[in-house]
């Protein structure tokens, strides 16, 4: 099930060292991208990157997630210095006004 794939790189993402040289410039790209994106309201409650996963919390509600997800995936594949084949996974399932996106580094980043 899709809640597996989720729980596993959320268990990959804990256990993770945070790789300094590519963790905090991720950060930057993604959070610049999101101040620079007016058209969506991306409202982030939490990043963080470790190793080969990025763990974004947005402001979300039930009826809102998966649009939001589906947007935030689609505005993501847009930047320049995105990984193209590294996935994205987001848990629709909304936990006090927030949802997950997970953000991998490149194509093997979630396994």
């Amino acid at each position: 099930s899709g809640e597996s794939i989720v729980d596993t790189a959320l268990k990959q993402l804990r256990e993770e060292e945070v790789d300094g040289s590519w963790a905090y410039e991720y950060e930057a790209n993604i959070r610049n991208f999101i101040a620079a994106d007016k058209e969506n309201n991306f409202d982030i409650q939490e990043l963080t990157c470790k190793k080969t996963i990025c763990e974004l919390k947005l402001l979300a509600n039930d009826n809102n997630a998966m649009y939001l997800g589906a947007l935030f995936s689609k505005a993501l594949d847009e930047q320049d210095w995105r990984d193209k084949s590294a996935p994205v996974i987001f848990n629709h399932k909304v936990k006090n006004g927030v949802m997950t996106i997970l953000i991998g580094r490149d194509k093997h980043s979630l396994k």
